[in-house]
């Protein structure tokens, strides 16, 4: 009986006792890991990429009709046949992994299959859409929840430093959206006098005041910097916010002196006002 499929209550014992004996990895699995099982599942149910997905499973491929979509369970296969992990996958956790994606709009459910435990009978698919590839690894972002969006912005925000009106060090929070440009919002450059020189992703800048544009209507600001040298966040999607949805804000706190190594972040919601919570 192939892992997956469970036809009676003794085959069904089988495969659980597949599913969690000591060869699997039971134990909560780490950031890495599932992000090396889902850019996986996107290789191996690439519909352009069918044909090397049956080989390594030693499937035949069909010539004279249109192939199937694999499985779960072809999947769960291929996992093990390629050895990318040191132990077996527990096979719950790649099926909701797999539903995960579906929910996410990176996988395509394409019709359910055999009973299986998890899921892992039904089918799927992934085809890459042209407007998607410019998100790049942010694409993923979705699956793989806050950990991943954290650490694919964290390179790309910078500290801002200054005084206020009271001569106070301050600071605040920008991104980096090209070589020359720094983004931030309006009411962090109005608090404060800017340092003449600041400290970006490693490298010291010169800002001069004439060249900040402060938006008139939106809370946005951009600096530019002295020298093209700044390493952009590529992949990001600018959009307005719906009310009710998830927001995590990246940034370093108002003091400078606090500033560690990465930038600290919250969770919060949309409100009604269209603002973070």
């Amino acid at each position: 009986m192939a892992l997956g499929e469970c036809t009676t209550e003794s085959g069904t014992s089988a495969v659980l006792m597949q599913l969690f004996n000591e060869d699997t990895m039971n134990a909560p699995w780490g950031l890495e890991s599932k992000f090396k099982l889902v850019d996986m599942a996107l290789n191996f149910f690439d519909v352009d990429k069918l044909a090397a997905s049956y080989s390594a499973i030693g499937k035949a491929f069909p010539k004279n009709r249109k192939p199937k979509p694999l499985t779960g369970t072809d999947f769960f296969q291929y996992i093990v046949t390629n050895g990318n992990f040191q132990k077996k996958p527990n096979a719950l956790r790649v099926a909701q992994i797999l539903k995960q994606m579906v929910a996410d709009g990176l996988l395509i459910h394409s019709g359910y299959g055999r009973p299986s435990v998890g899921g892992l009978g039904d089918y799927y698919l992934y085809a890459s859409m042209k407007w998607n590839l410019s998100r790049g690894q942010f694409l993923l972002a979705r699956t793989l929840g806050p950990d991943f969006l954290y650490r694919l912005c964290a390179p790309g925000l910078v500290h801002i430093t200054g005084t206020n009106s009271k001569g106070d060090v301050v600071a605040g929070t920008g991104i980096v959206i090209h070589p020359s440009y720094v983004l931030t919002c309006r009411h962090v450059i109005s608090d404060m006098e800017l340092d003449a020189c600041q400290e970006f992703q490693g490298n010291k800048f010169s800002i001069r005041p004439d060249s900040i544009y402060r938006h008139p209507d939106v809370d946005i600001a951009i600096l530019q910097v002295d020298q093209p040298t700044l390493v952009p966040l590529i992949g990001i999607k600018y959009q307005r916010p719906v009310v009710a949805q998830t927001v995590f804000t990246l940034g370093y706190p108002k003091l400078s002196g606090l500033r560690g190594k990465h930038p600290p972040r919250t969770a919060g919601y949309v409100g009604l006002s269209l603002s973070a919570v």
